[in-house]
């Protein structure tokens, strides 16, 4: 029982909170003002009766009751302040016949006291104060003079259906202002659920948005960034990506003890083929030739376009001998080259310089014995590999 209690305790807690019992509440608290307020006007009423040192307090006294029971209404306890009404109002009336012995009058409190009754607005609670109305009847035909009775009780019966239309009364209009604000309730729950269900697919829609801008911001990024250590006409990388991968393989090959190899290479009378056969085909002829160059590397190597028609070729964990004849398989597959699909009356050829770190302590000493390596290949006849180290 006592868990029952709790949870009936929460459960009200709970109810007390949502828009149907506000709306209770206020209704309550109207009547209840109401009542207050008539208090107050038969308060001056009564002082031009013949007892107004009695009659004055007790309605002082009743006023502020009912301005207690509304305090009462307002904090949510609308069932509790109207049964403590109905019990003040009864107990009111069936003193005053027992004092008075005279039930005149009475009865037409009971209508009054049903309707404060109804504004609980609770179908239980109306029917209790059905019970209510009908003890205090009882009540009052017990202490009521004989001699009234058969009067009080033609009043009783009037009065009992009066009681019962102004209970349909007050519970149509009741049921009605709460169904309102049930509805109401019910309608901004929706709405607000629209419009939360909307927020969030908005939401969800926006990021999936900012999401996708923010990954086709990165891949432009990347390929932006690429496309910086790229050569746009050839594919290969580029002299600022020689100079990356240069300084930090050279590092590496010092540290480690491991060689490593430089091939600087340049297509021969690359001017005349311009001259010849117009810039057009000299595009064709380096994107051409850096497909060939490209196919005679390995993974680890890194061929670059240093820039117009010349090339390098970093080869990293390769000796000079083994660099050199990297080269000439280069420059072989470049001479012997079908130039069919370009034009067929090229012939194209490439002179190759090479180095080593093992003989240079600098990258500029190492890129300088490269470059020296070129011009002799060029001055000595062109199409062939120079290097310190013997080919067999």
């Amino acid at each position: 029982m006592t868990g029952t209690r709790a949870s009936g305790g929460a459960h009200s807690d709970r109810r007390a909170i949502t828009p149907v019992d506000n709306e209770r509440v206020r209704i309550a608290h109207t009547l209840f003002t109401a009542l207050a307020i008539a208090g107050v006007v038969y308060g001056l009423v009564a002082a031009f009766l013949p007892a107004p040192q009695i009659v004055i307090p007790v309605v002082l006294v009743g006023v502020l009751c009912t301005l207690t029971l509304r305090r009462l209404a307002d904090n949510g306890h609308v069932e509790l302040a109207v049964l403590l009404l109905l019990v003040a109002i009864s107990l009111m009336i069936v003193a005053s016949v027992a004092l008075d012995q005279n039930i005149g009058a009475t009865p037409m409190y009971l209508p009054f006291l049903v309707a404060v009754a109804g504004a609980s607005l609770y179908p239980r609670q109306v029917v209790w104060s059905v019970l209510g109305a009908m003890a205090v009847l009882a009540a009052l035909r017990l202490v009521s003079p004989g001699e009234q009775a058969p009067t009080s009780a033609g009043y009783l019966i009037v009065y009992s259906i009066v009681v019962t239309l102004l209970v349909g009364v007050v519970s149509w209009v009741s049921a009605r202002s709460v169904n309102e604000a049930l509805q109401s309730s019910q309608s901004a729950q929706q709405r607000a659920e629209q419009l939360a269900a909307e927020l969030e697919g908005r939401v969800e829609r926006r990021t999936a948005e900012l999401e996708k801008a923010l990954r086709t911001q990165e891949e432009l990024a990347a390929k932006l960034s690429e496309l910086s250590f790229r050569d746009p006409l050839t594919g290969l990388h580029n002299r600022r990506h020689l100079d990356d991968e240069l300084a930090h393989l050279f590092a590496y090959a010092k540290r480690s003890g491991t060689p490593l190899s430089v091939a600087v290479a340049d297509l021969d009378d690359f001017k005349s083929i311009n001259d010849r056969f117009t810039h057009v085909i000299g595009d064709d002829v380096l994107r051409t030739a850096s497909k060939v160059l490209a196919a005679g590397t390995r993974a680890s190597d890194v061929l670059v376009r240093m820039g117009g028609e010349e090339f390098a070729l970093l080869m990293p964990g390769t000796t000079a001998t083994d660099a050199s004849r990297v080269c000439e398989r280069m420059r072989s597959e470049l001479d012997s080259h079908n130039w069919l699909d370009v034009d067929r009356r090229l012939h194209v050829t490439a002179s190759f310089g090479v180095a080593s770190s093992t003989d240079h302590e600098s990258i500029a000493d190492l890129m300088r014995a490269a470059d020296e390596r070129l011009y002799r290949a060029k001055r000595d006849g062109k199409n062939r590999v120079e290097s310190t180290a013997q080919v067999a």
